[in-house]
């Protein structure tokens, strides 16, 4: 008999960030969740502009290439927000 599947809370949740800040305060930020539909990004956004106390206007929030960022555990469960989220602060 095969191993069951994992359950989404015994799942390793782990995600990192790179903020960049331009000379002119634009902001980019780099999550390692994945783009899956969920839209998480408009809401880290948010977080981010609050933690650095600016305009959210200013701040761009994207998927970085694998090659250029540590490994995510992955989009499931809408848990992209509470990691990638997490992950910014």
């Amino acid at each position: 008999m095969p191993n069951p599947p994992a359950k989404y809370n015994e799942i390793p949740a782990f995600d990192s960030a790179q903020i960049r800040i331009s000379r002119s305060g634009d902001v980019e930020a780099y999550v390692s969740v994945p783009a899956m539909g969920q839209l998480p990004f408009n809401s880290m956004r948010s977080i981010l502009a609050d933690k650095l106390s600016g305009p959210a206007s200013s701040i761009s929030v994207r998927c970085p290439d694998t090659s250029a960022m540590a490994h995510g555990s992955g989009a499931f469960g809408s848990r992209g927000l509470v990691s990638g989220g997490s992950a910014l602060q």
